[in-house]
């Protein structure tokens, strides 16, 4: 996911929002969980500053 977002490459498959949502929840909740695997305290840290719920929210 981060070399994807790193080179502007599309992180969206899915053609409906219901789809697109479930998917990145996936990702967001798969990315905490090995975060919290590598370093706890990364992971509460990310999990604190994260914007990515908020800048979804926004989607048109």
């Amino acid at each position: 996911m981060r070399n994807r977002c790193s080179h502007h490459e599309s992180i969206v498959q899915q053609h409906d929002i219901a789809s697109e949502n479930t998917y990145l929840d996936f990702v967001d909740n798969a990315i905490h969980m090995v975060t919290d695997f590598i370093d706890p305290a990364a992971a509460t840290w990310i999990k604190k500053n994260s914007q990515v719920r908020t800048i979804r929210a926004q989607r048109p």
